[in-house]
């Protein structure tokens, strides 16, 4: 609740913006909130709405209709990002075992609710997605750092118990 003080310090609001320490705060505020008393919730209530504002990206202004916040649409793309042969070889491993995997699930039934035996991804599969996801994510991780190593092994584990 102390960084509130600081909060209200800086956006100028009066008296916590002066610099004075006359013991208000301790007083009224951080004290009664170290002891638990419900009674301090009123005032920071009327603290934090006097300096706080919530909007959502929906919120529009009140005569024009126009949103409170524009933003560009978003775009999408793709960039291809070059791999030394090395991180092109784990990469294609990671790739090739996943799809292995895939092809080796059962077809779900149609009406399968997610989760059930025949809707859940096998744990294989998670592990697969996981390892591919880390290392498009992450470049140590087609590098072989911060345990990429024992990643790759798990995944070859994996590859092992299908053939």
């Amino acid at each position: 609740v102390d960084d509130l003080r600081g909060e209200l310090n800086f956006l100028q609001v009066s008296p916590f913006s002066h610099g004075l320490e006359d013991g208000f705060w301790r007083l009224r505020v951080s004290g009664p909130w170290a002891a638990r008393d419900e009674a301090v919730l009123s005032l920071l209530g009327v603290l934090l709405g006097r300096v706080c504002m919530r909007h959502s990206k929906a919120q529009t202004h009140l005569g024009t209709g126009r949103p409170l916040l524009e933003l560009p649409p978003m775009e999408t793309r793709y960039v291809a990002v070059p791999l030394d042969p090395s991180e092109a070889v784990c990469y294609a491993f990671a790739e090739s075992a996943v799809a292995g995997i895939l092809e080796a699930q059962p077809l779900e039934a149609p009406d399968a609710p997610f989760g059930s035996a025949t809707g859940a991804l096998s744990g294989d599969v998670e592990v697969g997605f996981r390892v591919l996801r880390e290392m498009v994510a992450a470049p140590w991780a087609l590098s072989g750092g911060m345990g990429a190593h024992q990643q790759l092994r798990g995944l070859h584990e994996i590859e092992q118990r299908r053939v």
